[in-house]
């Protein structure tokens, strides 16, 4: 979504080469600018940014760190029991 909450596109792949192939159709100087990218935790998808976006800030959604720490604390509370 942009900052009018508007969805920009949703890709129905997740693999690196077509997303490679998908966001190097911008050209270099739409890719360097200085922006912010928010991202689930996706090892793929945040290795990719750093690549095709090498001036991006980015961001992982609270919605996925919340729940990483949910799930380190149901842990942290299992092992104590």
């Amino acid at each position: 979504m942009d900052a009018l909450h508007e969805l920009i596109n949703l890709l129905p792949f997740r693999t690196i080469h077509q997303l490679k192939k998908y966001f190097y159709r911008f050209d270099q100087t739409a890719r360097e600018w200085d922006s912010v990218i928010v991202t689930d935790m996706n090892h793929t998808y945040l290795k990719l940014a750093k690549i095709v976006f090498p001036n991006t800030i980015l961001v992982v959604d609270k919605f996925h760190i919340i729940n990483a720490l949910n799930r380190v604390f149901r842990s942290c509370l299992k092992s104590l029991k």
